[in-house]
């Protein structure tokens, strides 16, 4: 990590943006990623250039907090599946006194991360408006080895030395069967093949067979798209096959409709699916390719074995009669629009083990009714349950950090939402529309809250924030939303806010919350009378008083104030005494 101070900081002119002897790259190969939301930035916005094995990267749209004093740099190498560096991101997060962390001055991005592929590098010299200067990167492989290339039998290899394996690069120049080495030796040495590398045999009309090693663990994207290729031997190790691999060849069209598998990979799900077809797929499976069972409107059921920890991009979008789908706990990822339209999946049971509920996860799964989210997952990606229109019940885990834009936005049925003490930030829109939302709970270190984020949820009447310091409203860059002000139609002076003993004041001077009946928690609350007792435990006697919220609210569930297991941490009414859980 590379600390800047303001004091080098200077102000670019326009003269840098021609770089002498520099090869510009696409903008494509860009991704920018920016902590209060998400953004795929243009060519207004960035420029990139090759230079040596220098990255020179030109921001135009940075802006941060004024009272920022320095900024953190971090060159991260991020690796592919074959194990060797394949990406770079660089995180960029601008350093403010803690004393001003929480002022009502609105940065529109506080922390910027873009990722670099495909480019050789070993360090970045970054340009923006506020910095200019090199960033060594930690490791001398570099952003990607380039390999040495060498020739056997007419088909090119990379060898990497510092990982010790070699990937078949090109293979166009190959006639009839080829027998792909297990391994090829360079300066006295044997390097495993582990990998076919995107494109190396895509267009070629000349192949008719070839035979895959033990040691082949991947056939990245299109490698043999649109070839003659006809029969494949071996392959049983392939671990992932990415998407198109074989579309377009003879042997893809000669196999019979239904899964189709190669090694320990399902490639695809080829033909249509009889009406009510329940699939599981084999055990040693690893792994499922990205859009594999891509709109298969028959599948009703789908059962995926141990070993697998990814569901891919798209694996099982517009399944629409989709109803039952088992997911095994060795899964950490659930990609962007793994089951987006799969509008007949009513509950689903996340695995304790997955970290990533990626963007448009269950976007317009119009079913869903609950969703477990486990312990472990940091963040809700963008538009995760966008119009999952029936559910009323989400449970979020202590691990959770951020809820990004639209996350749970027009979940018109969600009546209560509690965030818990880790989230520091709710997106744009996160909750946009969920108009029978009646009740939310604040965490303690909520920081921000994005644009529109609650807009449109009219019936809110209770909200218990508590943050001690009041959380600040974050603006939209991209202007997405209709209203910017994140409670609009909110009927705030009935909506009762609780906050923290001694924060009255602070929230009655912030422009977020000032217009809130605001009342400090332990206050305003009236006669409570016990109901049906709960029979929470008390060491091992019964305790005959029932639990309320700040609101008066009779809450379901058993807890033992001596030993503190309530289920959910926050501040209770018992008897008419006040138990804060920790």
């Amino acid at each position: 990590m590379k600390r800047v101070s303001l004091f080098h900081i200077m102000v670019l002119i326009t003269g840098i943006l021609s770089v002498i002897n520099a090869q510009e790259l696409q903008v494509s190969d860009i991704r920018c990623r920016l902590t209060h939301g998400a953004k795929y930035i243009g060519s207004d916005d960035i420029a990139l250039y090759k230079e040596g094995s220098n990255l020179r990267i030109i921001l135009g749209c940075y802006q941060c907090s004024p009272f920022t004093t320095d900024f953190d740099i971090t060159p991260i190498l991020n690796r592919g599946s074959n194990g060797a560096p394949d990406s770079l991101s660089v995180g960029i997060d601008p350093v403010v006194p803690d004393s001003l962390k929480n002022m009502e001055v609105l940065p529109q991005w506080y922390h910027l991360m873009f990722t670099i592929h495909d480019v050789e590098a070993k360090s970045v010299y970054l340009s923006c408006l506020w910095y200019e200067g090199q960033v060594e990167l930690k490791e001398s492989v570099g952003l990607k080895d380039p390999g040495v290339a060498v020739t056997v039998d007419d088909v090119d290899y990379n060898i990497y030395e510092a990982k010790h394996y070699a990937t078949l690069i090109n293979g166009k120049g190959v006639k009839g069967g080829l027998t792909i080495p297990s391994e090829v030796s360079y300066a006295g040495k044997e390097y495993p093949v582990k990998a076919i590398k995107s494109q190396a045999f895509k267009g070629c009309s000349t192949i008719t067979s070839v035979t895959i090693p033990n040691s082949v663990m991947a056939i990245e994207n299109e490698a043999f798209q649109n070839s003659s290729l006809n029969t494949i031997y071996n392959g049983t190790n392939v671990e992932m096959v990415h998407p198109n691999a074989f579309n377009g060849t003879p042997w893809y069209s000669n196999q019979p409709d239904g899964i189709i598998y190669l090694g320990k990979a399902a490639c695809a799900c080829k033909g249509e699916l009889p009406e009510g077809a329940e699939v599981t797929i084999k055990e040693g499976t690893l792994s499922i390719t990205q859009n594999a069972f891509y709109f298969c409107n028959g599948l009703t059921s789908i059962s995926i074995p141990e070993g697998i920890t990814n569901i891919e991009e798209s694996s099982f979008m517009g399944c629409s009669d989709l109803v039952s789908v088992r997911l095994p706990e060795s899964l950490t990822t659930i990609d962007r629009d793994a089951f987006q339209y799969c509008s007949k999946l009513s509950s689903i049971n996340i695995p304790s083990h997955v970290k990533y509920i990626c963007g448009g996860a269950f976007r317009y799964c119009s079913s869903l009714t609950s969703v477990n989210i486990p312990e472990g997952v940091e963040e809700i990606e963008d538009g995760a349950f966008y119009f999952c229109n029936q559910l009323t019940d989400v449970a979020l885990p202590e691990s959770l950090r951020k809820i990004e834009r639209d996350a749970f936005a027009s979940c018109k049925l969600l009546s209560d939402i509690r965030i818990l003490d880790n989230v520091e930030e709710i997106s744009y829109g996160a909750f946009l529309a969920c108009k029978k939302l009646k009740r939310i709970t604040l965490s303690e270190k909520l920081k921000y809250i994005g644009e529109a984020a609650f807009c449109y949820c009219s019936d809110l009447s209770t909200i218990v924030c508590n943050a001690k310091i009041p959380p600040i409203a974050i603006p939209n860059p991209d202007k997405t939303y209709f209203y910017s002000d994140v409670f609009h139609d909110v009927d705030k002076q009935n909506c009762k806010l609780y906050v923290p003993q001694g924060c009255e004041e602070a929230y009655r001077a912030s422009d977020l919350w000032k217009d809130f009946n605001i009342m400090e928690m332990g206050t305003g609350i009236g006669e409570v009378k016990s109901e049906d007792p709960l029979t929470p435990f008390r060491g091992n006697e019964k305790c005959e008083d029932a639990v309320y919220d700040l609101s008066g609210r009779k809450v379901n569930f058993q807890f033992s104030i001596f030993n503190s297991q309530l289920r959910r941490k926050g501040i209770y009414i018992q008897n008419g005494k006040k138990v804060a859980v920790k």
